[in-house]
């Protein structure tokens, strides 16, 4: 039998019980877990959390908090990464360029194709 426990800092563990549902003493010895509780953390705390043994409840931030504190920090480009962009997308446009182009010598030589072929079928005829 398996029991998941959380150490007071949320983190979770899932480790063997004994008969009484209780985790092994050797498990919680091999992984270090002094502290623990089988309450699990309410879903809508953001981390940091941790177990509170006096009220028996997580504390951690809720949603607005955590992302207040945690906005991804705005990247300053180079100069070098705007050229290297500008160049990238200058690139793709020739290429784009280049298809059709290609497209157009491809269909030019279909049809200079014909025109040579009914020319001649003309010439043999005279």
């Amino acid at each position: 039998m398996y029991k998941q426990i959380f150490t007071f800092d949320g983190t979770p563990y899932l480790l063997e019980a004994d008969e009484y549902g209780r985790p092994l003493a050797s498990q919680l010895k091999e992984y270090g877990i002094e502290d623990f509780t089988d309450k699990v953390p309410d879903s809508n705390l953001y981390w940091p959390i941790y177990f509170d043994e006096d009220t028996s409840e997580w504390v951690g931030t809720d949603k607005a908090e955590f992302e207040e504190n945690n906005k991804p920090a705005e990247q300053e480009l180079s100069p070098k990464d705007v050229l290297i962009g500008e160049l990238t997308t200058q690139i793709a446009v020739q290429n784009e360029e280049l298809k059709q182009l290609r497209a157009i010598t491809g269909d030019l030589s279909i049809n200079l194709a014909e025109i040579k072929g009914e020319m001649s079928d003309e010439l043999q005829q005279s």
